[in-house]
């Protein structure tokens, strides 16, 4: 599933991936956490971006709306935008 995700990111628009550290969305034995296939999905894109944002769970602009907006003005600035 990441490999056609980042397969169908190809229109070369820059992108940014954020994340938590959440455990809690797949119980399954063996599968990977949300923040961990979130960093292969960013590797996977080239020039993708990828932050961890501490202390938050699946909501994580409502959590810690902070982190989130000053991650989002440095995106835009490094966009020139």
């Amino acid at each position: 599933m990441l490999t056609e995700a980042a397969a169908c990111h190809d229109t070369g628009m820059p992108l940014q991936v954020t994340t938590s550290r959440t455990t809690a969305v797949l119980a399954r034995p063996g599968a990977r956490l949300v923040y961990e296939m979130s960093a292969v999905l960013a590797r996977r894109i080239p020039g993708a971006q990828y932050h961890v944002v501490a202390g938050a769970g699946h909501m994580i602009n409502m959590e810690q709306p902070a982190a989130v907006r000053k991650l989002l003005i440095r995106f835009l600035i490094d966009l020139g935008g």
